[in-house]
């Protein structure tokens, strides 16, 4: 059996290198910085009425324990890195659908908008109301900071914490004592030499 060393929590505030999964997405992003087929779309469809400013302070509080969500990536001297960005209000676009074509061509528009890997907020959302009672929350990532399971995991945080701002109760999530950057430098220092030929 193999004893793997554990993953210990990083000193934040410089920055940092990415896991073998990253660089490799970096580096197609480079070779051609305005795809979108790396997008991560998803669309929820939400019936009753909406507390829009507890959803803003929910999504705040998610990219605020998600730093993968406020992760940029940029190039120094050719080489990637990344830099986890100050928490800062998370941006919560509005717009408005009169009719379910017009709302797949709102789907449609931001599935397809690709990400600047460097400049840009890699997790972005925009709430589309529909009628009085029914709206659709457009959330778009970067596959370079999620992938499908931590997707799944992204909507049951955001649904607690929504419930938590909108009906004041007392929800609270587990502290995360590590996250995908501390992953990505163990991941780094121990796939090196003899185990990294034997992987």
């Amino acid at each position: 059996t193999v004893v793997l060393p554990p993953i210990q929590r990083l000193q934040r505030g410089t920055p940092h290198l990415l896991s073998f999964a990253q660089q490799r997405l970096w580096f197609l992003a480079q070779m051609n910085p305005h795809s979108p087929v790396y997008n991560m779309p998803a669309a929820l469809r939400i019936s009753g009425k909406l507390n829009v400013e507890a959803l803003t302070l929910a999504l705040t509080d998610l990219t605020e324990r998600q730093e993968a969500l406020r992760s940029q990536f940029v190039s120094d001297h050719g080489q990637p890195q990344l830099i986890i960005r100050d928490q800062v209000d998370f941006n919560l676009a509005l717009d408005h659908a009169a009719s379910e074509e017009e709302l797949a061509t709102k789907i449609a528009t931001e599935a397809h908008t690709p990400f600047d890997l460097a400049k840009d907020a890699l997790f972005r959302a925009t709430l589309v109301q529909c009628t009085n009672n029914e709206s659709v929350l457009l959330m778009n990532m970067h596959h370079i900071i999620s992938d499908g399971v931590s997707v799944q995991i992204l909507i049951k945080e955001l649904a607690t914490l929504y419930a938590r701002r909108a009906y004041q109760l007392p929800l609270r999530l587990p502290e995360r004592k590590v996250q995908y950057v501390d992953y990505a430098h163990w991941q780094r220092n121990w796939l090196q030499g003899e185990v990294l030929q034997q992987q």
